[in-house]
């Protein structure tokens, strides 16, 4: 043993002197091997998968849980995402290495996003030899079935997605010169059409390397519709931009679900022009004086440069900022009535097109919104606008209307501003139902707007519908079914995914913000919220778990398909144990992060090869071994707190269509360590905006997890009888939970990640068969930080290069046992490389980890 450990050191030295120019003080290259090949070590626990999968039968949804047919046992997923790129790099050898790793950590699901990219041809699916999006690259499509057949050896299920990235081309149907893309995906024939004709080409054909189409194969537990895709997802301004081709089609299913609801056009005038206002005198006067807020980055808006008083205002906006809202221009000290319309109407215009959301909302904390919420387009034309809305949740004299202008750089103009009581309606003008002609509003009264909204969610629900029929009746899908992620086009997806077979969501902690363009990572262009995310379990602002679970619904499970904390977060090792932890509390069966990293196409697996990567950060995969045996075992028990809410009939209609506002309205406490939310699928018999919740706790239920700050320094920790997981600025702070102490000195940023898992289910103190992992933060060699470390200045190599450096951690560890153990410090394949003193005294075992271990897994054994 003394010879494995000091071949270890020589090859340690051996690394660090190749790498020493690059290395920082307190840091070490750790990187990790793609092809990994050592098997039966403490780090595989590839056992946990059933072989293959589809062995115990299909996947089935019975009484919330997923379950496998067969027997009927309920099951759990923890998996990862991969593109396209990730697909299509691979040949056999990579595949089949690929899959045995993502086993070997625990993975049991993988979800295929983005094979149908239309940006690359290495990334894609699609054979743009030919004509149209439809036609798929031989080469592409076996190397995506001989990796599926490899997952499926390997007991790796398959959440297969139908559309991403494509877009329609001419040869398809689009218009001539034109390439739709998202929402017109929804209700075009032609767009529809083409998504029916690429599943029917990927679900029924037959893999020559399992020998059954993805519609037959067990392995297969979903199909997703279409990610991340709502007609009504942030606004519809998308409306104003659509082709002439489209905009008919779209008004055509426009005319007839308004001749469905209202049979004439003497009823729809009627029903539009009920409550319509007069034209009157503004409640604007010329003395209201608009005030001028940037929340961020001062020195970018030209100073002095609000002008306007009452009817008009004028700006500019140098940058462009991450959030519409962090610039606004607004007119406080309004008296608006409660449950009184109000028609808002100006002229806009900007130096180039940009985005701008309206809305009213109280002038002083908690700046709740008081009735209006809409966004719109603006470019050099000006053009006239009308808001209709209804007034609610306002204090006299204490109403704001604000235009957030983030989104709009540049000089921008509001004129003729007038806010009159009433909802203006102007008739007509001769259009009807029967021609097809009445006009689908960019702006208009309360009424118009409404039946605008309902349509645009009746529409939603269309395409789910179409498409469900058609796997089901015609391609005879058997697998699950989930259209998109829940929360896009808000509490409206609560109707469109009513048939589907559970919940889907997405949500990321620290999502990369931008400045400039659309994902453009240049020196002070983006930047990342660099910070934990357990603080925010203490305080209950929002964060990505807590905005899960708004999304759990009675009787579905609930699946998080993309969940990250993007590099470079120095807070990325809590992700694992935290995600884990909360689901099981949670009762969450499906977990993938984002998304799997490449080796080939953007480099070696010796680096993190981009921001979204989790199988070349040490921080995130080399916590899933534990992860698995944790989440995939159910080691938490459920919290005995059990929430409960309904919803009226139409939600979608009230708390701005918003999951948050509803759960704001029910005024119940919601702590995601002792209690579980879900909403109830009966609603209220009510139309009204009223909610009420339901609160069950169990009598003396464990209250397994504990989250607190000490003055800056932040920690969670979990216990079961099989796990205990800490997490915080542990460096120079001991922290005890259960027996398990971890004493460590400081180090860089001194925030980690210590989680003890027994391997083989029995209690820690009496497991044959321990593992310790523990780490601090990862980062590439070379990085530049900003001053805030929430971003980096690389010119290139924006996320630094290969190896992959890790904070060295020096801590004495303490665990329960009931006899003594052997320690072993184990390399990045869990390959052990050193025996650690230990020592055994008084049911408790002692040893301590060193940097020069090079190490972040433990085996701790019986001899």
């Amino acid at each position: 043993m003394r010879q494995l450990f000091t071949c270890g050191i020589l090859l340690c030295a051996a690394q660090l002197a190749l790498n020493a120019a690059a290395v920082p003080e307190g840091y070490y290259p750790f990187p990790l091997k793609w092809d990994d090949n050592q098997f039966g070590t403490a780090t595989d626990v590839s056992f946990l998968n059933h072989k293959p999968a589809g062995a115990h039968g299909r996947v089935i949804v019975k009484d919330g849980r997923f379950r496998t047919s067969g027997n009927n046992e309920p099951i759990r997923f923890l998996g990862i995402g991969i593109g396209g790129d990730g697909v299509f790099e691979l040949d056999r050898d990579a595949a089949e290495k690929v899959a045995a790793r993502l086993a070997k950590n625990g993975v049991n699901i993988v979800r295929f996003h983005n094979l149908d990219g239309s940006d690359r041809d290495r990334d894609t699916l699609i054979d743009f030899s030919r004509p149209g999006s439809c036609h798929f690259n031989p080469e592409h499509l076996d190397r995506l079935d001989y990796f599926i057949a490899q997952l499926k050896k390997q007991g790796i299920y398959l959440v297969m997605g139908l559309k991403v990235n494509r877009t329609l081309l001419p040869a398809d149907g689009a218009p001539a010169g034109t390439r739709l893309g998202k929402r017109t995906d929804r209700f075009a024939k032609a767009w529809i059409d083409s998504q029916k004709q690429w599943a029917r080409r990927l679900l029924t054909h037959v893999n020559p390397y399992t020998g059954t189409t993805l519609a037959d194969d067990p392995a297969v537990v979903s199909v997703e519709l279409n990610n991340e895709s709502s007609l009504l997802f942030e606004n519809l301004n998308w409306i104003a931009g659509l082709h002439p081709e489209l905009l008919r089609e779209l008004t055509g299913l426009w005319n007839d679900w308004l001749l469905e609801k209202y049979g004439s056009d003497r009823t729809l005038e009627a029903a539009w022009s009920k409550g319509a206002a007069s034209a009157g005198n503004s409640l604007l006067r010329s003395a209201s004086r608009w005030h001028f807020e940037h929340q961020e980055n001062l020195k970018e808006i030209c100073p002095n440069s609000a002008a306007g008083s009452g009817a008009s205002v004028e700006t500019v906006v140098l940058s462009r900022n991450d959030q519409d809202w962090k610039t606004q221009l607004q007119l406080p000290g309004l008296t608006l009535e409660d449950g009184c319309d109000y028609t808002l109407e100006f002229e806009a215009s900007a130096d180039r097109p940009g985005n701008v959301r309206v809305v009213s909302s109280l002038d002083k904390s908690d700046w709740r919104n008081c009735g209006l919420d809409e966004a719109f387009h603006i470019g050099p034309e000006p053009r006239k606008f009308r808001f209709c809305f209804t007034a609610g949740n306002t204090e006299r004299g204490h109403v704001r209307i604000s235009f957030g202008v983030g989104h709009a750089p540049g000089r921008v103009r509001f004129s003729g501003i007038t806010l009159v009581p009433g909802a203006r309606f102007d008739g007509l003008h001769g259009k009807s139902l029967a021609a097809k002609s009445v006009s689908l509003p960019l702006s208009g009264n309360a009424a118009q707007l409404r039946d605008r909204f309902e349509f645009m969610v009746d529409l939603d629900r269309r395409y789910a519908d179409i498409m469900l029929d058609f796997l089901r009746n015609e391609l005879k899908l058997q697998s699950l079914v989930v259209d998109t992620q829940i929360d896009w086009g808000g509490l409206s997806g609560l109707k469109r995914e009513e048939r589907m077979d559970y919940v889907d969501v997405h949500a990321y902690w620290g999502h990369p913000e931008f400045t400039g363009g659309s994902w453009e990572f240049k020196p002070g262009k983006w930047k990342i919220h660099n910070a934990p995310q357990s603080p925010r379990l203490i305080t209950g602002e929002w964060c990505a778990l807590e905005q899960f679970s708004r999304y759990k619904q009675t009787g579905k499970p609930l699946s998080v398909s993309e969940h990250d904390y993007p590099y470079p977060n120095d807070y990325a090792v809590e992700m694992m144990p935290l995600l884990v932890s909360i689901a099981l509390r949670q009762e969450w069966d499906m977990l993938h992060l984002f998304i799997h990293g490449t080796f080939k196409s953007r480099g070696n697996s010796e680096g993190i090869s981009h921001m979204f990567d989790q199988t070349n950060h040490p921080g995130k995969i080399g916590f899933f071994p534990a992860a698995a045996l944790i989440f995939r075992q159910g080691m938490f028990e459920p919290a005995g707190r059990r929430i409960e809410m309904r919803l009226p009939r139409k939600p979608w209609l009230h708390f701005n269509n918003r999951f948050d506002r509803a759960w704001a309205v029910s005024g119940v406490r919601r702590n995601l360590l002792d209690s579980r939310c879900s909403i109830s699928p009966m609603p209220l018999d009510t139309d009204e905006g009223a909610v009420a919740v339901t609160v069950e706790a169990a009598e003396n239920a464990p209250q397994p997890m504990r989250a607190w700050q000490e003055g800056e320094r932040t920690f969670f920790t979990a216990l079961a009888d099989r796990c205990a997981v800490i997490t915080g600025h542990f460096g120079g702070h001991p922290v005890e939970l259960g027996g398990f102490r971890i004493d460590a000195g400081t180090f860089p940023g001194n925030f980690g990640a210590a989680v003890l898992v027994a391997r083989d289910g029995k209690a820690l103190a009496e497991s044959s068969e321990l593992l310790l992992t523990i780490a601090g933060r990862f980062e590439n060699s070379g990085v530049i930080w900003n001053d805030e470390r929430s971003s980096t200045l690389n010119e290139t190599n924006t996320w630094g290069r290969p190896p992959v450096l890790a904070a060295a951690l020096n801590a004495a560890v303490e665990l329960p046992a009931d006899a003594p153990r052997k320690v072993y410090a184990l390399d990045s394949t869990g390959r052990r490389t050193a025996e650690l003193p230990a020592e055994f005294r008084d049911g408790k075992l002692r040893f301590r980890i060193l940097p020069e271990h090079r190490a972040m897994h433990y085996e701790v054994k019986k001899p």
